[in-house]
């Protein structure tokens, strides 16, 4: 039996390598192995390639949905915290850090209105009426601003609404009441056509309420608290509901 030289080029590119003691039997035995697997990686190149055609018209799905209908780029200079739009789809709210409010369209892409120094300190939370005739502002400043989207003027300023920051205002479906909720732990409900206090949920959690709304029947209003808890309240006897659902958070 024949002892081959070791080649300079190792077959297939490297993955195989044969030493100087192969024989030319074994070599044969090698390449005829060598050929059937490349038949079979011809055979699974096709399904490759079909897998990759279908992951790329997918991807490109993806990006369609996904691709951004409009940029209001800078709209304002500092952070915007909160936003909210009309319901008939025409006007986008946004309250931000420099303390003004601004009115976008969505349908021209252009700003309409800038209520520029809305509030002496940072603006944390906006609302819309449904009615789409007012816009509610609540700031670091403790207080609670009604403006009139179609006069384009403050109407009311609720000073001093809480004796800290105001983290969340919300409005009822009716356009009747706004709600509060703020950093002194407690959620206020103020009637927007006589412009006065109905209600103070005092100590409504045991920490920071951040977030507050009312449900679209004006029966409840619910509230989320750095206390990790959800909390209902009725907006009509004025009490807890003890529908509390504390859950824990994953660390």
């Amino acid at each position: 039996m024949t002892t081959i030289e070791k080649e300079d080029t190792p077959l297939t590119e490297g993955k195989l390598a044969f030493k100087e003691s192969q024989t030319k039997d074994n070599l044969i035995d090698v390449r005829k192995s060598e050929k059937k697997s490349r038949n079979k990686d011809d055979r699974i190149g096709v399904s490759v390639e079909h897998l990759q055609k279908v992951y790329n018209k997918m991807k490109e799905y993806k990006r369609t949905r996904l691709e951004v209908h409009h940029h209001f780029q800078d709209a304002h200079p500092e952070w915007i915290h909160s936003v909210a739009v009309t319901s008939d789809n025409k006007f986008i709210i946004s309250g931000s850090f420099d303390r003004s409010i601004k009115v976008f369209d969505l349908h021209t892409k252009q700003e309409v209105h800038h209520f520029q120094d809305a509030h002496q300190e940072r603006i944390t939370s906006v609302a819309v009426t449904s009615n789409n005739r007012f816009i509610i502002s609540g700031s670091y400043d403790k207080s609670i601003k009604v403006f009139d989207l179609q006069t384009k003027q403050e109407v009311h300023h609720f000073q001093d609404a809480h004796q800290d920051v105001i983290n969340s205002v919300a409005v009822t479906r009716d356009s009747r009441f706004v709600i509060s909720g703020s950093g002194d732990k407690s959620i206020k409900v103020f009637d927007l056509q006589t412009k006065q206090q109905v209600h103070h949920f005092q100590d409504a959690h045991q920490d920071v309420i951040y977030s507050v709304v009312a449900t679209p029947d004006n029966k409840f209003i619910i509230s989320g608290s750095g206390d990790k808890s959800i909390k209902v309240f009725d907006l009509q006897t004025k009490k807890n509901k003890s529908i509390t659902s504390k859950m824990p958070i994953k660390t």
